[in-house]
């Protein structure tokens, strides 16, 4: 059936409450499920968190929602009316025709005919209830005063049908089209179908693509085990192990953090050191005035006293020490004036201590692997060699430090420091 055939119905919007319809439907049940999920989800839950129910995106999708529903209702409430009016206009209701009388017939032959009638019809006697409804339709709109003149008017006793402007209700239509109206539903419920098929499909490969990168970033050994898969093979010796060991992803972003954070340590100490010079340098070239035309001599301390103060001043010495370790440990931040560094305080051995003593051992630099690789230097944005990596570098020297652990571990300077 065509629009032309059935007057001003606007089948075209017929699919378009099914798509409103139907988005409400599966939109709903997502917001359900999210609910769900909030619920249900634990913090330390390793699976994907849901959507929370307090951002912008599940608050716009239950206003779309409610928005739906009302453009569902709207479109229901036009399209009913529609047939409605198409089917009253298309409806011809003669009172005279269904109780068999004239066109002149006055008011006492329509009441016997509708008495005869009724009697013959009234369901109580066995009759049927849609003929005896016409029936009484009949009488009226002959009869009743607003009946009559709804039927002078609208060729009805109960005037023109309307239906409500909102109607939430599931039409027929839309349960079961017709013409071409069911062509175009079924050709969208299938592409919904096929559209459905794929989002699950495209979801759940997102889904793993996202749970697989959590456990990467979450898991200290990710990189690090893809890496050494790459890198190692049955035929990889001992050194080579630990060599890529040492260079590990993981391993390389760990120590280039302690780096950087050693050179900020020391780039703050050397500057307290120079300006605690430059203060020194103010106060020595003051002239006091006084008896001694100066300062008092030193020379009447006792060497007795001297030790006695010198054994004071490395007590201090150890007593901060140990403060900067306990407040290392315990996260706070430290004063860099309280720490030992090599390079800027004498008699700390660190990591140019080991690399002279392993090349007087004759093991520094270490031969390197066929497949070494080269690494970026984040700090410079080039790619160098693992030797001229300063966290790659570190790394190869602090596995062959343990390599010749004895050795070290029983230098004589080694002692001397410790003592």
């Amino acid at each position: 059936m065509s629009e032309s055939e059935s007057g001003g119905v606007p089948f075209y919007l017929m699919p378009l409450a099914a798509v409103f319809g139907t988005y409400v439907l599966f939109a709903t049940l997502n917001v359900f499920y999210t609910v769900y999920r909030n619920l249900t989800h634990k913090k330390d839950s390793t699976s994907i968190p849901p959507t929370p129910i307090a951002s912008f995106k599940f608050i716009l999708t239950v206003v779309s929602i409610i928005l739906s529903v009302f453009i569902y209702g709207y479109i229901v409430g036009q399209v009913e009316n529609a047939l409605l009016e198409d089917a009253f206009a298309n409806t011809i209701f003669d009172p005279y025709d269904i109780l068999a009388i004239p066109a002149s017939s006055n008011t006492t032959i329509v009441k016997q005919a509708f008495h005869g009638l009724s009697k013959v019809h009234h369901p109580d006697k066995g009759g049927d209830e849609r003929i005896f409804l016409q029936i009484i339709l009949a009488y009226k709109a002959l009869t009743d005063p607003v009946g009559k003149k709804n039927f002078e008017l609208f060729g009805h006793p109960d005037g023109k049908p309307t239906s409500p402007t909102l109607n939430f209700a599931l039409p027929d239509w839309l349960l079961f089209p017709k013409g071409n109206v069911a062509l175009v539903l079924v050709l969208m419920y299938l592409g919904l179908f096929v559209g459905i098929i794929m989002y699950v499909v495209k979801y759940v490969t997102s889904a793993e693509e996202k749970v697989k990168k959590t456990l990467d970033q979450n898991s200290v050994a990710g990189g690090d085990l893809e890496y050494l898969a790459h890198k190692l093979s049955p035929n990889s010796t001992h050194w080579e192990v630990l060599y890529y060991i040492a260079t590990t992803p993981e391993s390389i972003d760990v120590t280039a953090k302690g780096i950087e954070k050693t050179q900020e340590i020391r780039d703050k100490k050397n500057a307290k050191l120079k300006k605690a010079a430059e203060e020194a340098k103010k106060v020595n070239s003051l002239t006091f005035d006084d008896d001694d035309g100066g300062w008092a001599d030193d020379d009447d301390e006792t060497e007795e006293e001297k030790a006695a103060a010198a054994a004071l001043k490395k007590t201090e010495e150890e007593i901060k020490q140990q403060k900067a370790k306990l407040a290392h440990t315990m996260g706070k931040e430290i004063d860099p004036l309280e720490l030992s560094l090599e390079g800027i305080d004498e008699g700390v051995i660190g990591q140019q201590w080991v690399e002279d003593r392993l090349v007087d051992l004759k093991v520094w630099p270490p031969k390197l692997p066929e497949n070494a690789g080269t690494f970026k230097d984040n700090s410079t944005g080039k790619v160098v060699s693992p030797l001229d990596h300063p966290a790659v570098r570190k790394n190869i020297l602090m596995t062959m430090g343990r390599l010749n652990s004895v050795v070290l571990n029983t230098n004589p300077e080694l002692g001397k420091y410790s003592n």
